[in-house]
């Protein structure tokens, strides 16, 4: 079961300390078990890791479409999920904070972690995340992006950009060509 999760205003009063996620915790009591993906846009509802991933006992694909990554979601992700995509704001600086740290947290966990296999950073602005642009639009971002890929490359889990490219991809097949043109 697929469930398409929209809580735009879902958040915490200014000022005020709760869990407004509590509103919808009935329903992931009672589907979390049975879902296989979702997709949740909740920018304001920072809690949203820490109280409705634990419920998601088999869920394989987790999309999260805020625009910037809130805390807790590698901490939290559940060890069914095969697939992690997040969608952001790589122009803004706290929003790319986000994703260096939230991928340092996956490395931390990929011990506990042995499904994951792919996670996709979309870009929420007009233009798509692309590794090979992103060197000239951001290089510090780049390199940062880029050494966390290769960490998790080593791991097993192959970071993609909008066009399903990810680092150390590698044609071996189309290199051996190369190499055997170089060699004759």
């Amino acid at each position: 079961m697929d469930l398409v999760l929209d809580l735009h205003y879902l958040g915490s009063p200014p000022g005020v300390e709760g869990a407004p996620c509590g509103a919808v915790l009935p329903l992931f009591h009672k589907l979390g078990n049975q879902l296989s993906r979702l997709w949740l846009y909740a920018p304001f509802a920072t809690e949203a890791p820490r109280m409705i991933f634990p419920l998601l006992k088999t869920i394989k694909k987790i999309a999260v479409l805020a625009g910037t990554i809130s805390e807790g979601v590698a901490t939290f992700l559940p060890p069914s999920v095969v697939q992690l995509k997040l969608q952001l704001d790589l122009e803004t600086p706290t929003y790319s904070l986000a994703l260096i740290d939230c991928l340092d947290e996956l490395r931390k966990k990929q011990t506990v972690m042995r499904a994951l296999q792919v996670v996709h950073i979309a870009s929420r602005t007009p233009e798509p995340f692309q590794w090979w642009t992103l060197g000239a639009t951001n290089p510090t971002l780049a390199g940062q992006l880029m050494a966390r890929s290769i960490w998790l490359e080593q791991k097993g889990i192959h970071v993609r950009d909008d066009k399903r490219k990810r680092i150390g991809h590698l044609d071996y097949s189309r290199r051996a060509v190369i190499i055997s043109e170089l060699i004759s």
